[in-house]
């Protein structure tokens, strides 16, 4: 069962000496899906070696013009984070859409970097992130089956419906529903959350 709240990790802006390890372990005992897109090399040391799911962020899908490079950006990614984290598998993976066209070189080379990689054991469930372009063009990236999350905030509750339609989940950024993923800083906002 996931967890309702999971935990974005992020620097503070008045960081006192010790603050990472306390946040990481504070993320840990929350025992709640980790984010460490904000800054992978970084909480991903804190949290090497240390139980829990993790989740990032990754590559703009459809920036790339190609397809070669649409295709490297993702596994560049990937391998950053992987490295980063000290696993060969990532639980949840999310991909920022970026507006482009579905049947462009380069969506196309990301889509088969991420079929790719999961097939290999890289990759565990697939996201969506849409913010900041949660828009119709979208839509068609739901009909390929590929992707089990989508990632959105609640003005983009008009793409959510579709997506829970045709069974996949979605992850509130900021609330607006469960799960939802919340920005922490500290082990006392960990703690405020109730989780």
């Amino acid at each position: 069962m996931t967890s309702p709240t999971w935990l974005r990790l992020a620097v503070p802006e008045l960081a006192g000496a010790g603050w990472l390890e306390d946040l990481g372990a504070a993320a840990v005992e929350a025992e709640t899906v980790l984010d460490v897109s904000v800054s992978p090399g970084l909480f991903g040391g804190v949290l090497r070696g240390l139980p829990g799911e993790r989740m990032a962020v990754g590559a703009l899908l459809g920036a790339e013009p190609s397809f070669g490079r649409g295709e490297a950006a993702i596994q560049a990614h990937l391998i950053e984070v992987l490295s980063a984290i000290g696993r060969e598998t990532i639980e949840y993976y999310f991909v920022r859409w970026s507006g482009g066209r579905l049947d462009s070189d380069g969506v196309q080379g990301g889509l088969g970097a991420l079929r790719a990689l999961r097939d290999q054991g890289h990759l565990g469930a697939l996201g969506l992130w849409t913010a900041p372009v949660a828009d119709e063009s979208a839509l068609p990236l739901f009909e390929l089956g590929i992707f089990d999350w989508l990632a959105c905030d609640a003005s983009d509750a008009p793409l959510a419906a579709p997506f829970a339609t045709m069974g996949g989940r979605v992850l509130w950024i900021g609330g607006g529903g469960t799960p939802r993923l919340i920005a922490v800083t500290t082990p006392a906002e960990i703690a405020a959350l109730s989780l």
